[in-house]
């Protein structure tokens, strides 16, 4: 029983870890899309913001269900094929909106970060193996699916210069 008790404490302490370390940069990625946002890419910036806000609330009120920590991968594949445009053409991704100037291969090292931990939270709180191979080929449709939101929005930026 002590060793359930054990497990129990260490993965709540890991969770709560977890969800404000990702929190921490999510807001601040938040922020600087608010109110920092590109100019020509305000509404978009904006609107992304507030989903890391909601993101983020969602994570840190149902950190111990692995069902959460599922959906973040898939969020963090998106966002990761996202930075992965972005490093291929070798330009900015402005993740933390124009406040905050991160590299793009930096941004695409976190997403990976929290990808990964997300992935191993998902285990650790019991997560059957189907639904984690269900989550990780989402996540790979979800990296197609920012790679080419990238895409389209270079274009939207770029021809309004």
């Amino acid at each position: 029983m002590d060793g359930q008790k054990f497990f129990l404490r260490t993965s709540r302490t890991i969770t709560l870890s977890s969800a404000l370390l990702i929190g921490v940069v999510l807001i601040v990625a938040a922020i600087g899309k608010i109110f920092f946002p590109i100019e020509s890419l305000k509404t978009f910036e904006r609107v992304v913001g507030i989903f890391e806000i909601l993101f983020f609330l969602t994570i840190f009120f149902y950190r111990n269900k692995w069902q959460a920590w599922l959906t973040a991968i898939v969020i963090f594949g998106a966002w990761g094929g996202y930075a992965l445009f972005w490093a291929n053409v070798k330009l900015p991704c402005n993740c933390m909106g124009t406040m905050l100037p991160v590299p793009t291969c930096l941004s695409l090292v976190l997403d990976l970060f929290f990808y990964l931990g997300s992935l191993g939270l998902g285990v650790i709180l019991g997560a059957k193996k189907r639904n984690v191979y269900l989550s990780v080929i989402c996540s790979l449709f979800a990296a197609l699916v920012g790679f080419a939101l990238a895409d389209f929005l270079s274009a939207q930026l770029y021809q309004s210069q």
